[in-house]
């Protein structure tokens, strides 16, 4: 699995690194539309975004692989909500209706943390929530910010859709378990698992 991970982050970055080299280009060639069109400026600025936060996956990906421990010197204190609303706002929806599905409430507090690691374990869990309500209408998900309850701060995902049954929420964060769910390869809430733990914090599931 290492090797073949290793593989497969290889073949990632240098695409990434040949779209983050074109966009430089496009910028320097073009430094008219500063003044004449900001919004393409701001539309590659975001495009970097993207491509510096994928470089940071793969990064982050590997690390899990490799059991490699987190480093904590790396992490900053963030607002919950700020980085909840950026995700929400940032993430890849198919349609406008899917994003409407996708709300924030909530109070905010602060975490110690690494943005991205956060960021891409809400990607998971909105990626999860959309998949199963995709066929309703009236669908809703909701996050909610939920500061000090018990001594404890908490990030709420909950959707409407069916649910999980009984059996599979005990093996639902093993690694390589996947229930339902046509594509998956079982990583995704496993690899959840290890970074909010790795944060200090850790995630659970309840469903009816």
């Amino acid at each position: 699995m290492r090797s073949l991970a290793a593989s497969i982050a290889h073949e990632m970055r240098n695409p990434l690194a040949q779209i983050h080299g074109n966009l430089w280009l496009i910028e320097e060639q073009i430094p008219h539309l500063n003044a004449e069109k900001p919004i393409v400026t701001e539309h590659i600025c975001d495009a970097q975004k993207v491509i510096q936060s994928g470089l940071q996956v793969i990064d982050m990906i590997m690390d899990a692989i490799r059991e490699k421990p987190v480093n904590p010197y790396s992490f900053d204190l963030l607002s919950a909500q700020a980085l909840i609303e950026e995700t929400v706002n940032d993430y890849a929806y198919e349609d406008t209706e899917q994003s409407q599905k996708v709300s924030v409430r909530g109070d905010d507090f602060k975490l110690l943390a690494e943005s991205v690691m956060v960021k891409y374990v809400l990607y998971n869990l909105i990626k999860n929530a959309l998949y199963y309500v995709k066929t309703l209408s009236d669908a809703e998900i909701v996050i909610s910010i939920i500061p000090d309850v018990s001594g404890m701060n908490y990030i709420e995902v909950r959707d409407t859709g069916p649910g999980i049954a009984p059996e599979s929420i005990p093996k639902l964060f093993d690694s390589f378990y996947t229930s339902g769910k046509q594509g998956g390869t079982g990583l995704g809430l496993f690899y959840c698992k290890r970074t909010m733990m790795s944060l200090g914090g850790d995630i659970h599931c309840c469903s009816e």
